[in-house]
């Protein structure tokens, strides 16, 4: 039996998931400065009230899904390591990159929106900056000693950048290419 708490929490994920892809879908047509409260309402499906019962406005809208989504991006990358966090960096390629490129094909008009900097103060630099802090809080990472003088800011940093120019290519070529 689902709990009382859990069922709740599935209903405001469904909610703020309708609100998103209303937004989405509605930047993709036209630039975000002329979307209106009205309209994501509408295209969502929810009331008014429900909208406010989450948002103060589409600008504290805009700053939630980015922000949802650095956690989202974080979490992708950092879902195929060990519980712990903690990985001893011996200088081999470590690509979580299926994860979240099936979590881009998914999200693919957001990503399109990030990309393109089409959320005002959302500048893909930014999200990547954003992004590549999460990850060195997720990441407990310990360097042998032939690799030891790696930033790792900069380190998370660039691969951070290089997924995201990644999923720009990707989109760039139509998805054509699977995850």
């Amino acid at each position: 039996m689902i709990n009382y708490s859990m069922k709740t929490r599935k209903c405001e994920l469904r909610t703020k998931q309708a609100f998103q892809k209303a937004l989405t879908t509605l930047v993709m047509k036209k630039p975000f400065n002329d979307v209106s409260v009205s309209e994501i309402i509408n295209e969502s499906g929810y009331s008014r009230t429900t909208f406010y019962a989450y948002y103060q406005d589409k600008y504290d809208m805009a700053d939630k899904i980015i922000s949802d989504e650095i956690n989202n991006f974080a979490g992708c990358i950092s879902s195929p390591v060990r519980e712990s966090g903690h990985i001893i960096y011996d200088g081999k390629l470590f690509l979580p990159a299926l994860v979240l490129f099936r979590h881009a094909a998914e999200y693919r008009e957001l990503y399109h929106i990030i990309l393109n900097d089409m959320f005002p103060g959302h500048k893909t630099e930014n999200f990547c900056k954003k992004a590549a802090v999460k990850l060195s809080n997720i990441f407990q990472v310990e360097l042998t000693e032939e690799i030891s003088g790696i930033d790792m800011d900069l380190y998370f940093y660039i691969n951070t950048y290089t997924y995201m120019l990644l999923i720009k290519y990707w989109e760039e070529n139509d998805y054509k290419y699977s995850p």
